[in-house]
């Protein structure tokens, strides 16, 4: 069996995704101290938090609130449709996120709330969000295009995180954020292709899952977008269908499923993610979830964060995903960039007649 050891990243590669996951960490510097530099007011606490965005520009949002739901002002909502909720009015805050910024289900958020005449900030790399927030003289970060969505990451979510501190919902996090560039700027080290397989758990990983469905399980509280992130990049990167669920809702239904054990689901690939600040219940929630699975024939390997701060341990974990991610592309003999299905249902709407 060839490792991985022995691929072409130029013939296997060429879109670069390897490069744009090994310079996470620098992005992340790059953006958190260029946020630092915004001059916006701080606001008063508003009654709720709404973030619209699709993709790699949501997630910035569920990490945040992981990150720091117990510090906000206000509940976080992240909005991944056409529309805000009802309820939304004046005395919210609004954040359009949008790398791009022609993503269409944000800019009609972004439309909906200035009817309303809600309170709004604009995140993206340019686009026609730029040019409406530039329009209507409302606050915009920006930051550098050419990335895909997903692989911008340390741009979106580093300064969305530097503007919630200039607005004054959060307090500085200058240490934090020191920790989780050097997690990241480690992990290009740990996990790189130059690193070979027999050392190299994230090319590990991504074999043994490669030979199973993917399946990811972790607390819903604090872990629930890294695990969502894992998912969603084993989509996009690995061309493969995964599966999720957090606990200890998945114990209330999902896990009656692994009883009868189907023979799609044996040898399946389980992955659990654990954070050492896990409320205990939860804790042993999965390992019993776990061992059941193991029981009903599929394979599990659990995972933990590694780090000080709760943003480094994050990240220590979101990071060795996107490797692994990487590797069931160049496995799966695709081009980890390229995500065709999403290019063409785009062309399909495009077309006369659709709505």
């Amino acid at each position: 069996m060839n490792t991985l050891d022995d691929l072409d990243l130029s013939k296997r590669d060429p879109g670069g995704m390897a490069g744009r996951i090994a310079a996470m960490g620098e992005d992340a510097a790059r953006a958190f101290e260029a946020s630092q530099r915004l001059e916006w007011k701080r606001i008063s606490a508003p009654r709720a938090i709404i973030l619209a965005g699709m993709g790699g520009s949501a997630i910035s949002g569920d990490l945040l609130r992981d990150y720091v739901e117990d510090e906000l002002p206000a509940p976080l909502l992240v909005v991944r449709d056409y529309a805000l909720p009802a309820w939304a009015g004046p005395d919210c805050l609004f954040v359009a996120a949008s790398y791009s910024g022609g993503t269409e289900e944000t800019l009609s958020c972004y439309a909906d709330a200035r009817r309303r005449g809600i309170p709004t900030v604009a995140l993206c790399s340019g686009g026609r969000l730029k040019e409406l927030a530039l329009a209507d003289g409302i606050p915009w970060a920006g930051f550098p295009g050419g990335y895909q969505p997903r692989a911008a990451l340390g741009w979106s979510f580093f300064t969305l995180l530097g503007a919630f501190i200039r607005l004054g919902l959060v307090g500085p996090r200058d240490r934090e954020v020191a920790g989780a560039v050097r997690t990241l700027q480690a992990a290009a080290t740990r996990f790189g292709p130059g690193v070979p397989e027999h050392g190299n758990r994230a090319k590990q990983l991504a074999r043994w899952m490669s030979e199973g469905l993917p399946i990811l399980y972790s607390p819903g509280r604090r872990l629930g977008a890294v695990a969502f992130r894992w998912r969603t990049q084993i989509n996009e990167n690995g061309k493969f269908f995964a599966h999720q669920a957090t606990l200890p809702e998945q114990n209330h239904n999902e896990i009656v499923g692994w009883e009868k054990s189907q023979p799609w689901l044996r040898g399946s690939r389980v992955v659990g993610l654990r954070d050492r600040d896990d409320h205990p219940r939860v804790q042993a929630r999965l390992r019993i979830a776990c061992r059941m699975a193991e029981e009903a024939g599929a394979g599990v390997q659990v995972l933990e964060t590694e780090g000080e701060s709760l943003l480094q341990r994050l990240f220590s974990l979101l990071v060795l995903g996107d490797w692994v991610s990487l590797y069931l592309g160049l496995i799966n003999g695709v081009d980890p960039t390229p995500v065709a299905n999403i290019d063409r249902l785009k062309s399909e709407l495009e077309k006369p007649g659709a709505p």
